[in-house]
């Protein structure tokens, strides 16, 4: 009997019901609707003839053959995505072109001072932005879609090497009518009894640093930056961000809070370890002294602490 062909969307859309144990998570993680979802995964069990998942009142279960199929399938993708994007990243090496991700905000006020710097270290150079949140906190560094990122650790991402830029203070937003809006300044068990706008990215460990480590069980899931604020300014959730994406992200309904309990957030550098492009190498140099040199262009910020020497390998 041949092998059926089948798309890698189907075996996505199969596996993320698996991690989320229903449709309509999958769907939301996907951006997707559930009736796509549910088609996809129908479509792909027809062309395999075999049944991957019980459906019950419960939820979808993986079925003997569905759990094993899981495991195989979960690798072929990542082997299938690791594939294109080494292939990408070396074409973009050889067009001489840099594709950066950027968490909201990049490297707020610094950031077009970075890209000019670059630009006169590199001029035969180009660089693409790639825009990330809460679907990807490495911003494309683990998927290989982006060779270096503006980031906000922490993260569980591993082989990701960090080069902090500056530090600064972490808010809490809450809608204009909250009963704690106009505190100022609130201990964070004072939001306890109220839902948190939290995460639902791939990244347990920056879902929860972003949430005020809030339940899970008694959070709002969100995928966007935008979608987080909509429900706080509705009066739905609270919400953490860093000052900055206040003044980035300025949206009308939201009222700031600070906690001394709240940690800062770090505004970092990223790129893979052992990466020898040497445009990243240069980007990283462009960055780093520009932050050294005009951290008064960010207010709020302070200088982050020395960093441990870089075991990667030098460019060149």
């Amino acid at each position: 009997m041949p092998v059926p062909d089948v798309s890698l969307a189907r075996l996505r859309a199969f596996l993320a019901v698996v991690d989320h144990a229903g449709f309509t998570a999958a769907a939301r993680q996907l951006h997707l609707s559930q009736q796509a979802v549910s088609a996809a995964v129908t479509r792909l069990e027809a062309e395999l003839g075999v049944l991957l998942l019980q459906r019950s009142h419960r939820g979808p279960e993986p079925t003997p053959a569905g759990a094993a199929f899981a495991e195989r399938a979960r690798e072929l993708v990542a082997h299938w995505e690791g594939t294109v994007a080494e292939a990408q990243r070396l074409d973009r090496a050889r067009r001489q072109v840099l594709r950066v991700g950027a968490m909201a905000g990049a490297a707020l006020e610094l950031t077009e001072p970075i890209l000019r710097a670059f630009a006169e270290l590199e001029p035969e150079a180009s660089v693409e932005l790639e825009p990330h949140l809460y679907d990807d906190p490495s911003a494309g560094l683990a998927s290989g879609s982006t060779d270096v990122a503006f980031l906000r650790p922490p993260l569980g991402a591993e082989r990701l090497v960090l080069t902090e830029l500056l530090v600064e203070p972490r808010v809490i937003l809450v809608g204009a009518g909250h009963p704690l809006a106009g505190r100022g300044r609130i201990a964070l068990d004072e939001l306890r009894p109220f839902a948190a706008a939290r995460p639902a990215g791939p990244d347990e460990r920056w879902n929860g640093f972003w949430s005020a480590e809030a339940d899970p069980a008694g959070a709002l899931p969100v995928t966007t930056l935008e979608e987080a604020f909509e429900l706080v300014a509705a009066g739905r959730a609270w919400a953490v961000a860093p000052i900055g994406w206040t003044r980035f992200h300025a949206r009308p309904g939201l009222a700031v809070l600070t906690s001394d309990e709240l940690p800062p957030s770090v505004l970092a550098l990223g790129r893979r370890r052992g990466e020898r492009n040497p445009l990243v190498h240069r980007f990283l140099a462009a960055a780093t002294s520009i932050a050294a040199r005009h951290l008064d262009l960010v207010p709020d910020a302070t200088t982050p602490a020395a960093a441990p020497p870089d075991p990667a390998p030098a460019a060149g």
